[in-house]
């Protein structure tokens, strides 16, 4: 290689200035694509890297945020109880695109699931996040990529700006699809990943222990023994035309941000394996000695 060629080289220059200019111009656009697409590399690892190279092409920084021209600032939307950083569904889109082979999207369509969920940061306050998280499904290897982040003492409030800038450019990209590189992808929803609490929340329905809470079914429920029961297998399904039309008042608390997609609002919903078996039946199953 020209740039190995010329560290062997004799003479009184120092080694910066016998590196070709063609080789030091296309140095840093080959390091970005190295470090960020290729292998993606940690910004601490590329610290040690760019002092290194520093020397050798004194026009590089020795930082790698200001190599790579990373937003020292960012701006945020205020809401009652807290800010609330949008991040942007498009730009992540674009970005997964970059790091994966277009070889793996089947039909030029991108199937995103999506989660919204709550987290503690301490266990002495009550500050709380609530990032909106995306992620590819048809890719070989998906990685998660975070589309908003909400910090405040409590739920994100109100709901509507909390979900407004996720649903306009969700909206968009369903209906208008996205472009990369000369060629049209279709983007669809494959679901919306949540546990029961964050569900009702999103959708504005019930909590999961209270009457007439059940996502996938038209059953009112039964208290026994302090705790809400649904005896009947044969209850009616919910549909989304129901749940847009509001036709159970009692599973519903308001209109939801979401009835403006144009999604199936119960189909693409599933019930959380994690909480409703692991956590819930198979929990009650070994305290009370059945497993």
């Amino acid at each position: 290689m020209a740039l190995k060629s010329q560290f062997h080289k004799k003479g009184n220059n120092s080694v910066h200035e016998q590196v070709p200019k063609s080789d030091k111009a296309d140095l840093p656009s080959q390091l970005k694509h190295w470090a960020t697409v290729e292998h993606q590399i940690p910004h601490n690892a590329l610290n040690s890297l760019l002092k290194i190279l520093k020397p050798i092409c004194p026009e590089l920084p020795s930082d790698s945020r200001k190599f790579l021209h990373t937003p020292v600032n960012v701006s945020s939307v205020s809401l009652q109880t807290g800010e609330l950083v949008h991040i942007g569904l498009n730009q992540q889109i674009l970005a997964q695109l970059k790091l994966h082979r277009m070889s793996d999207i089947e039909n030029r369509e991108i199937l995103i699931s999506f989660n919204v969920d709550g987290l503690p940061l301490f266990k002495s306050t009550n500050t709380q996040l609530w990032p909106i998280l995306g992620l590819i499904k048809n890719f070989h290897s998906p990685q998660p990529f975070v589309i908003s982040l909400f910090c405040g003492n409590s739920k994100p409030s109100p709901l509507n700006v909390f979900l407004g800038h996720f649903i306009a450019e969700l909206s968009k990209l369903l209906n208008d699809g996205i472009d990369f590189e000369g060629t049209h992808y279709i983007v669809k929803v494959h679901s919306f990943i949540c546990d029961a609490p964050a569900r009702a929340f999103i959708k504005c329905t019930k909590s999961h222990s209270g009457y007439s809470s059940c996502d996938k079914c038209i059953e009112p429920g039964e208290y026994i023994h302090g705790r809400v029961i649904y005896n009947s297998v044969t209850a009616s399904r919910r549909t989304d035309v129901q749940f847009r039309l509001q036709s159970d008042e009692d599973h519903h608390i308001s209109e939801s941000p979401l009835v403006t997609l144009p999604i199936d609002l119960v189909a693409l919903f599933p019930i959380d394996y994690m909480h409703s078996v692991c956590l819930g039946v198979m929990r009650k199953l070994k305290y009370l000695g059945w497993w």
